[in-house]
C-alpha cells in the first residue's frame, strides 16, 4: 500500500490533518511551458511597441498557468476538528478560504462518487481544488460539502478512518 501524504495530529478531543495539493509531474510541466510561453510573448511585446491591451492580454492569459502553479507547489487542506466544529481551510500561503461546519449538524460522511464523464466532473468544482472540490463528501443542513481536494481515491477510505472517531456517521 502507498504511504499517504496525509499529516495527522490527534489529541484527546482534537484532530489537525493537513493535505497537500497533488503534485502530478505532467501537470506541473504543463504550467510551467504556459508561464514561459506566455512570458516570451511579455518579451516580445515589451522589445517592440508595447500596446497596452496586449499586454494586459497577456498578464491575464498567464494569471492561471500562474495560480495553477501556486496551487500544486505551495496549496494545502487543513481540516481542523475541535470544540464540535470542523474547519475546512484551503490556501496557498496567506490566499485562501476557511469553511466552519458545526460537527452536530455534519452527517453522512462518505466517498465522493465522480462522474464517469471526465467533463461533467470538471465541472462539478472549482478550479483548481480538484474535481467536485474533495474526495470525501457530507451532509451540511441541506447542502453537501466536501473535504479531501488533494486525496487520491486510494488515500480517501484512510482520512474516512481518521475522522470516524471525531464525527457521528449517521
Amino acid at each position: 500500500m502507498k504511504k499517504s501524504r496525509m499529516r495527522v495530529n490527534v489529541g484527546d478531543e482534537e484532530l489537525h490533518i493537513t493535505i497537500p495539493a497533488r503534485r502530478h509531474p505532467l501537470t506541473i510541466l504543463i504550467f510551467v511551458v504556459w508561464s514561459v510561453v506566455i512570458i516570451q510573448f511579455l518579451h516580445d511585446a515589451l522589445g517592440g511597441i508595447v500596446m497596452g491591451r496586449m499586454l494586459i492580454t497577456a498578464i491575464v492569459c498567464m494569471l492561471p498557468g500562474v495560480a495553477g502553479l501556486c496551487w500544486i507547489l505551495l496549496g494545502r487542506e487543513e481540516i481542523r476538528i475541535t470544540e464540535g466544529n470542523l474547519v475546512r481551510r484551503v490556501h496557498v500561503g496567506p490566499i485562501g478560504f476557511t469553511r466552519a461546519y458545526a460537527l452536530a449538524d455534519a452527517r453522512n460522511f462518505r466517498l465522493a462518487q465522480l462522474p464517469p464523464n471526465v467533463m461533467q466532473a470538471m465541472r462539478a468544482g472549482p478550479f483548481p481544488f480538484g474535481p467536485a472540490g474533495g474526495s470525501v463528501h457530507f451532509d451540511y443542513g441541506r447542502r453537501m460539502e466536501r473535504l479531501g481536494a488533494g486525496l487520491s481515491e486510494d488515500e480517501v477510505p484512510e482520512l474516512l478512518e481518521v475522522l470516524a472517531p471525531f464525527v457521528k456517521r449517521r
